[in-house]
């Protein structure tokens, strides 16, 4: 009867190795089973801006007893699958396509998952607990939370889960994502690096104080003691513009180079964002596939 109420043991999304690298703070292999409405604690609490992985498995049957299409429910379709941290709303976790993604809690509290087998209120909970009774079947969910915000690191451990296990399509769908963020990342940290270089040059040459050409050191060295004063005058009258209009010239290219590395950050945060983007537009998805649903669901 025990086995009947928990159902059979299942396999986890990826296998983790026996001893993570330093850049893992903590995993966990998570079940969420169908027929059982709500939202399901893990265990696993994260602070806000923490990132975490998720790598999803498995399939629901929406209608054991026939009646509907909802017979093979997978979490790659994006809708399905929700989640949510601490006292926060629901959230589709998965993008449209992908059964694997790194996401940045924007709360902090326990991590919950469910599922939409109806109509569910921004808790989570569902407006229509009956709809779920007839639902079979669960998804295998393994949730890595990282030490730092590292998508190189995260890269590189996912490449070599995918070495052990080339066909698991959620560690191919996370690694592909952490590998185009890794990308920005690296470039947005170089980017920030130069223009704080670029800025304490141009701050160091502004403060610097005008020094005579060589040319005209050499000059002076040379010029007789008795030599009349106008021919002195002469040299050191035209010195302090040339020095000026030389330094205005290099601050002005530092100015640029300031500019044209200050443009592509702005740039690399914005495609940063786009994946902020997409997670958005996967939640609209969402709410029109439940929308859709709960229309089926009426006319059964």
């Amino acid at each position: 009867m025990l086995l009947l109420i928990l159902g059979c043991a299942t396999e986890p999304a990826v296998k983790m190795p026996a001893s993570p690298p330093s850049g893992v703070k903590a995993y966990k292999d998570f079940t969420l089973w169908a027929g059982s409405p709500g939202m399901k604690r893990t265990g696993v609490y994260l602070d806000k801006r923490d990132v975490y992985t998720i790598l999803a498995s498995g399939k629901m049957d929406y209608c054991s007893k026939g009646g509907c299409a909802h017979r093979d429910v997978r979490p790659e379709h994006g809708w399905p699958l929700v989640s949510r941290v601490g006292n926060g709303k629901i959230f589709s976790t998965l993008p449209p396509g992908d059964s694997g993604v790194t996401l940045t809690a924007l709360e902090t509290g326990e991590l919950f998952f469910g599922y939409r087998g109806s109509e569910l209120l921004p808790s989570g909970e569902p407006k229509r607990p009956d709809f779920f009774i007839d639902d079979a079947g669960s998804y295998s969910i393994t949730i890595i939370t990282w030490a730092r915000d590292d998508y190189q690191g995260i890269a590189a451990f996912l490449r070599d889960l995918k070495q052990k296990e080339p066909q698991n399509k959620a560690v191919n769908a996370a690694l592909v994502q952490a590998e185009r963020i890794s990308k920005i990342q690296v470039a947005a940290h170089e980017a920030s690096n130069q223009i704080e270089q670029t800025k304490k040059e141009i701050q160091d040459l502004k403060a610097a104080p005008p020094s005579p050409p060589e040319e005209h050191a050499k000059d002076e060295t040379k010029r007789p003691l008795a030599e009349p004063a106008v021919k002195i005058e002469a040299g050191p009258a035209s010195l302090p513009a040339t020095v000026s209009v030389g330094k205005e010239q290099d601050i002005a290219k530092l100015e640029a180079k300031l500019a044209k590395l200050t443009e592509q950050l702005t740039q690399l945060d914005t495609m940063k964002k786009g994946f902020e983007d997409e997670r958005k537009r996967s939640e609209a998805l969402a709410r029109e596939l439940e929308q859709k649903e709960k229309t089926e669901q009426s006319l059964i």
